[in-house]
């Protein structure tokens, strides 16, 4: 009797071995899909998405927040990427109405340029024609491109610099401090709205 239940013991605690050795091996190939599969999946797609995201949250909040004289350097900035990217585009681009848009691009933004160079002297600041790292990084990312591929290009990229610039003139059209860069941001703004959306629909035709 005492023999019979010790082999009954020792069968359960073998079915007892084997179910727990079964159970760890399934949560442990559970754990390691996770890790390849989810885990690089957030890694490589979803972490990146997230930084693209943050990134041009990040553009657009600086470009609410920042002072009068910040404004008015980054908005030279602007204007002299415009004139610098409008001029390539006469030479590059092989349809007419980006050709038309291009010129009207570097005649509006020479004209502001002119009228931002007279309010910065009465604020008492200069203002330069060196583009900033984001202004430049786009007319660098426009010299990639040639023929029917520079048309789509150079609208794509006109449509996000006037969204950065519209964020930018809509701020110092409620909160400068200075009554004349407010009344300069007031009405600049009709004008770059009018140029995002002409791009927008030049870049229609032009896909």
């Amino acid at each position: 009797m005492k023999k019979l239940l010790f082999l009954f013991a020792a069968g359960a605690m073998l079915v007892g071995s084997a179910c727990s050795s079964t159970d760890t091996t399934t949560d442990t190939t559970t754990t390691g899909d996770m890790t390849t599969q989810d885990t690089g999946d957030m890694t490589g797609t979803d972490t990146g998405n997230a930084t693209s995201t943050t990134t041009t949250t990040g553009d657009m909040t600086t470009m609410t927040n920042m002072d009068d004289a910040t404004f008015m350097s980054t908005a030279a900035s602007s204007n002299a990427f415009e004139v610098q990217a409008g001029n390539l585009a006469q030479q590059r681009a092989t349809d007419q109405k980006v050709k038309d848009y291009a010129k009207m691009m570097v005649d509006h933004h020479t004209q502001a340029t002119q009228e931002m160079g007279t309010i910065a002297s009465q604020m008492g600041m200069s203002l330069t024609q060196a583009l900033m790292p984001m202004h430049q990084q786009m007319m660098d990312e426009l010299n990639n491109y040639t023929g029917n591929n520079f048309n789509e290009k150079y609208m794509d990229i006109m449509e996000r610099a006037h969204e950065m610039d519209i964020a930018m003139f809509e701020a110092k059209s409620r909160n400068a401090q200075d009554p004349t860069v407010k009344a300069f941001a007031t009405k600049t703004l009709p004008t770059l709205q009018s140029h995002r959306q002409m791009a927008s629909d030049i870049e229609d035709n032009v896909d």
